[in-house]
C-alpha cells in the first residue's frame, strides 16, 4: 500500500512537472515569436520607409532637372 501511495505521487510530481515544463516552452515560444514579428514589422516599415525617401529623392531630381532646362 506505502509504495503505491510513493508511486502514484511520483507518477503526479512527474505529470505536474512535465505539464509545467511545456506550459513554459510554449509561452516562451509564443513570447519569441512575437518578438520576431514585431522586429519583422519594423523592418518592413524601415524598408517602406526607405524606398518612399528614394522616390521623393528621384522626384526631387527629376524636377530640378525639369527647371534647369526651362
Amino acid at each position: 500500500m506505502h509504495s503505491t501511495v510513493l508511486a502514484l505521487s511520483a507518477l503526479c510530481a512527474a505529470l505536474v512537472t512535465s505539464s509545467l515544463w511545456w506550459w513554459y516552452a510554449s509561452v516562451t515560444w509564443q513570447r519569441r515569436a512575437s518578438e520576431a514579428d514585431c522586429r519583422n514589422l519594423a523592418l518592413e516599415q524601415e524598408d517602406h520607409r526607405l524606398r518612399a525617401d528614394a522616390r521623393a529623392a528621384r522626384a526631387r531630381s527629376v524636377v530640378a532637372a525639369n527647371r534647369r532646362e526651362e
